[in-house]
């Protein structure tokens, strides 16, 4: 598979952001060469590399957590039929609407470089920069911004 990125280390971030929106034949590095099978399995380890680096983001973890207990809240009020679980449900339930909602509200990728472009006074080139180079530009960002607080 050395047609394929084999990390956040050298794939691109245009192909990053456009395999991160699902498209996973980005994780080919000549898109005429691979197949959809082995675009999931380059997906993964590339998926696991950025994870293992940069870990998920406290709305991600905040997100599968609120599944989870919704989850276990159903499973108790079909069990007992406790009208308590029936309302605690209905409360996740609005908390977790309204993480997604916000989350959609977000800054695009596009703005997100603007900002960073403006901060660093140069252009960022998302055709030649790795997604691992982003990801710590803004983590420096991020750290600035702290800072300046």
């Amino acid at each position: 598979m050395n047609y394929y990125y084999e990390s956040i280390d050298d794939i691109l971030l245009f192909n990053w952001w456009k395999v991160r929106e699902g498209d996973f034949k980005y994780c080919r590095k000549d898109l005429s060469k691979g197949t959809a099978k082995q675009d999931e399995e380059a997906f993964i380890k590339i998926n696991d590399s950025y994870l293992a680096e940069f870990g998920l983001d406290p709305e991600v973890e905040r997100v599968i957590e609120l599944r989870q207990r919704i989850a276990m809240l159903q499973c108790d009020f079909v069990i007992e039929d406790n009208q308590y679980y029936r309302n605690e449900i209905r409360r996740l339930e609005r908390e977790l609407t309204e993480i997604l909602t916000r989350d959609q509200k977000g800054m695009s990728n596009d703005i997100i470089l603007i900002h960073l472009e403006k901060w660093m006074g140069f252009r960022l080139d998302e055709m030649k920069i790795t997604a691992r180079k982003f990801y710590n530009i803004v983590k420096e960002y991020e750290r600035f911004i702290e800072a300046q607080k």
